[in-house]
């Protein structure tokens, strides 16, 4: 018998300060890096009119939202809170997300708020020269998530070759 990450059942961890543990390795993830005065802005991909304002584990200045908002959205002379500032990352089915909540009300149900969650995913330094940016994914406006892909190395691993 031999012990690997692969045979293991699915496990889900959850850390602060912006970094977590893979449960199976024992690897601790740190996204603080990530972390930018000026934050990220990130434009609808079907409407150039909303632009989202983000932070990883910090909030975002000069939006027009709360000083303890992590994502801004604007769109026009709208400007809602997409969810509040968390440094809790999380670690689950193999992939690293934050997630932010209590945001804005939502319109399409006002017992919701806005949310926002980023799912973190490996692409080594090597694969490209571009810088490491959120990219949105898509919006479920009658639950007023919005869905966000980083690919950065800083989520991966170094791989462990194993002989059989």
């Amino acid at each position: 018998m031999w012990k690997t990450a692969a045979a293991c059942p699915l496990n889900s961890v959850q850390h602060d300060n912006c970094r977590v543990t893979n449960p199976a390795t024992g690897h601790l993830f740190d996204l603080n890096p990530l972390k930018k005065n000026e934050g990220y802005t990130v434009h609808h991909h079907k409407d150039q009119k909303m632009v989202f304002r983000m932070n990883i584990c910090g909030s975002v200045a000069n939006t027009g939202c709360s000083p303890d908002t992590a994502v801004c959205i604007k769109e026009g002379s709208d400007v809602v809170s997409g969810g509040k500032v968390s440094n809790k990352l999380s670690y689950k089915d193999h992939v690293l997300e934050l997630t932010y909540e209590e945001g804005s009300p939502c319109p399409a149900n006002r017992s919701l708020t806005h949310s926002t969650v980023i799912s973190f995913i490996c692409r080594p330094a090597s694969m490209s020269s571009a810088p490491s940016e959120p990219v949105l994914i898509g919006s479920n406006t009658e639950m007023c998530t919005h869905f966000f892909a980083f690919h950065t190395p800083l989520v991966c691993e170094q791989p462990v070759s194993m002989f059989v």
